[in-house]
């Protein structure tokens, strides 16, 4: 199975750093990857992060807001995926209203 990994944020040295160790990474572990920076500011936001740069694997969010360790990084891209619904602002503004009008 081939893992989709995305790195969120500008291509700045924490982005750059994060890709050279996911590499290594994979590598090590003999995953097959395809890796893709996301710069995009709207596309960033879609997948909720509070900080950048932020490392997705498969769709879910591993880090945000820090540069993992390979070491790290072999444990995440290890791991099994867990799918989380992450809380954005309009995603809990819309669940408090919907609690005021059933209430």
């Amino acid at each position: 199975m081939i893992r989709r990994i995305q790195i969120l944020g500008t291509k700045n040295s924490n982005a750059k750093e994060i890709a050279h160790r996911v590499e290594i990474a994979a590598e090590q572990l003999g995953l097959e990857y395809d890796i893709e920076h996301v710069t995009d500011v709207q596309r960033i936001l879609c997948f909720g992060p509070r900080l950048t740069p932020a490392l997705c694997v498969d769709g879910d969010i591993r880090t945000a807001g820090e540069t993992p360790t390979v070491k790290e990084l072999v444990g995440i891209l290890d791991a099994p995926i867990q799918h989380r619904v992450l809380s954005t602002p309009n995603r809990v503004k819309a669940e408090a209203e919907g609690a005021k009008s059933t209430a």
